[in-house]
Formats: structure tokens, C-alpha cells, sequence
């Protein structure tokens, strides 16, 4: 893995690094060139002219050129996929991407990942990240000058730059999500007309399939239905990203909460509430208890967040029940007012109708 020497200046308002300003370059005094990932080979912007350009709506190539890895900010919106991608696999995919750099290298033979002159992330998010968690400093890329930055375009355009290797072919729920996405923002209208229009002349979906069978049809009702169920799409977290959040946002370590699955609503429910009886034994209450979500759609989470505290109440109000149950004949007692746990709220998820971009926790009165 390459280590810089320096840190290379990056612009004050994007995190493209001008190749131009770069002093150190590993074992190269051109800037244009640099040490391939896991050592192997050299990552050389030069080389990457000769590849064929990838075209985008409303965008026309710029130039290559390096991004700093260390000034992206993974929690923007711009980072989450949101729209472009159904998320179940990237896990797998991230993986795939670097199994291949740690065996290959940086592969000179495909487009890099590209971004516009603003430094928002065009394709390529799985990639970065990829490389990110590997912990590489920088990374080429194709830089483009964008005239339509609305979020249709964006949306279109990640799903056009998906139907090209070596990214994940895009598939039928990436079109699902990202045309229920664009619904509940307002960019696209819900009708069948209106849809079939976007999937067959904007995002070019007879490119990746066809509609024997009736399977365009079928991704163009799937959205038109789930827009009408849920008019918004999930900010997909893992429990690992959601406490990263929770420490980078709240500043709280991982001792000074309980996150909760609010998906699983028993069983997650259940293991916070062993954390609350310990800390009643400790005299440690009141225990703050954080909801995260791994359903996919508003609806279900909502419900899923008042199952969760129901049966969390109800477990402190049963464990009040044992307790009585031995007193001696005669003898009451009255269940405190004041619980030993608070529900602090929830993360910010369902896309159209929270600050997923924000920095503070949803009231579970108004999730």
C-alpha cells in the first residue's frame, strides 16, 4: 500500500487533488504518476487518455485527475447510493473490489471512477469505498463539467454508468429504487407513461435487458406501486456504520448507548433491555437507547420503531410484575413514573422525509 510522503494540497471546496500540485508521487517525480495500489505496478493519468470516454446526460469529460481519499465524507448524500443502487449486496460488492486490488492492483484497463468539477461522485461510489476501507490515499478519476446537477440527471446518469464493466450490472431493483426515489422527490412523474419514457429513453434500460417476458414492465409497475405504499426510499445502514455515526455526530462512545435494530423487534429489543437491568444493578440508569433501521421500506420501519418500544416497555412493566408477584400478602408497590432507560431517538433514514444529511436524531414521536 502506498504511504505519501506529503499530503497533497486539495481545493478548498472539493476533494480533487490538481496532479499539477502534487510534489511527491511515490518513486516518480512526474505527478501524473503514482504507485499502483498494493505496490503493484504505477497508476499513470496519461495512460487512462486512451481508454473510451464514458458519456453522461447533460456532461462532457474534463480531464484526469487524483482525489484525495481522506477529505470524502462517506455520510454526505452523495455517498449513500441513495436512488442509484439497491443496497442489499454492497457489502459483497465493496469486498469483491478489494480482493481485486490486493491481487491486481489499480486496474489501468477500465475507466476510473468519475466525479464532476464540484467533487460530487458521478460512478464509482463502490470502488471508493473500497478503496477507502483499504486505506489508500488517492485514487484517479475522470472529471466531468456538468450542466444539469438536478437530481433526476444524477440519478440516470449512475444508473447509465452501471451498465458498463467492471461496476455490478445495474439490475432490476437498482431501477426500482431509483425510480421510486425520484417519485418522492418530484422529479418524475407517476404515471406508466411518464415512467416508461424515463426507463426507455433516458436510462436506456433495453441496453441491459429486454422486455421479453414483460420485465421492463414488471420494474416499471414495481415503482409505480412501492411509490404509492411508501412515497420514499431507506437509508441503508449496517450496525457498524450506524454507531460510527452515532460517535461521529452525538459524540458518544459505544459505552454511552444501546443501538437498537428497530427490524428485529424483539430480539434486539430484548438484548437492550439486559443492558438496562445491568445498569440498574450498577446504578447506572438512565440507559440511552438509539433506533437504526435495516428495513427497506418507511412504512415498515415506522411500525417496526413503535413495536420496538412497545415491547420495551412492556418488558420493564413485566419485570414489575415478577416483583409483586412475591410480595407479601398486603404489600403493594407503584411502578415508577420515571423509566430506567430513555429512548433518545432514532437515525435519520427514510430519505424524503428526514435530514439524513443532518447531524441530530429523529424524535420517535416524529419518525
Amino acid at each position: 500500500m502506498e504511504t505519501p510522503k506529503n499530503k497533497a494540497p486539495a481545493s478548498a471546496e472539493t476533494s480533487i487533488v490538481n496532479a499539477n500540485d502534487l510534489k511527491v508521487v511515490g518513486t516518480s517525480s512526474n505527478p501524473r504518476v503514482r504507485v499502483g495500489f498494493n505496490n503493484k505496478g504505477t497508476i499513470n493519468l496519461d495512460e487512462l487518455e486512451r481508454l473510451p470516454k464514458i458519456e453522461f446526460n447533460d456532461a462532457e469529460f474534463s480531464h484526469f485527475d487524483w482525489l484525495d481519499l481522506k477529505a470524502i465524507d462517506l455520510n454526505s448524500s452523495n455517498w449513500k447510493n441513495i436512488g442509484i443502487r439497491d443496497t442489499d449486496d454492497e457489502a459483497d460488492r465493496i469486498e469483491s473490489f478489494r480482493v481485486s486490488f490486493d491481487n491486481l492492483g489499480y486496474d489501468m484497463s477500465e475507466f476510473p471512477p468519475c466525479i464532476d468539477t464540484d467533487g460530487d461522485v458521478m460512478e464509482g461510489r463502490t470502488r471508493i469505498k473500497a478503496a477507502i476501507i483499504d486505506e489508500y490515499r488517492y485514487m484517479p478519476v475522470g472529471v466531468y463539467t456538468r450542466s444539469d446537477k438536478s437530481e433526476r440527471n444524477t440519478v440516470t446518469n449512475g444508473l447509465l454508468a452501471n451498465q458498463k464493466k467492471p461496476v455490478y450490472m445495474t439490475r432490476f431493483m437498482d431501477y426500482v429504487a431509483a425510480g421510486v426515489n425520484l417519485i418522492g422527490k418530484g422529479e418524475l412523474v407517476a404515471t406508466a407513461t411518464a415512467v416508461d419514457n424515463w426507463l426507455n429513453h433516458e436510462v436506456n434500460i433495453g441496453k441491459v435487458m429486454s422486455n421479453n417476458g414483460g420485465r421492463v414492465t414488471k420494474i416499471r409497475n414495481k415503482i409505480l406501486s412501492l411509490s404509492k405504499i411508501d412515497a420514499g426510499l431507506v437509508w441503508s445502514l449496517t450496525k457498524s456504520e450506524a454507531e460510527k455515526w452515532i460517535t461521529a455526530h452525538l459524540g458518544l462512545a459505544k459505552a454511552d448507548f444501546v443501538l437498537i435494530n428497530m427490524a428485529d423487534n424483539e430480539t434486539y429489543a430484548e438484548r437492550a433491555w439486559r443492558h438496562v437491568r445491568e445498569a440498574l444493578k450498577n446504578g447506572r440508569e438512565p440507559v440511552n437507547l438509539i433506533f437504526y433501521t435495516t428495513d427497506k421500506s418507511p412504512t415498515a420501519a415506522r411500525s417496526s420503531l413503535k413495536k420496538s418500544m412497545k415491547y420495551i416497555e412492556d418488558l420493564y412493566l413485566d419485570s414489575w410484575e415478577v416483583v409483586m408477584s412475591q410480595l407479601p400478602a398486603g404489600i403493594s408497590l407503584s411502578i415508577p413514573t420515571k423509566r430506567p432507560f430513555i429512548f433518545m431517538g432514532a437515525l435519520p433514514q427514510i430519505v424524503q422525509s428526514h435530514k439524513i444529511n443532518g447531524s441530530n436524531l429523529v424524535s420517535v414521536v416524529k419518525y
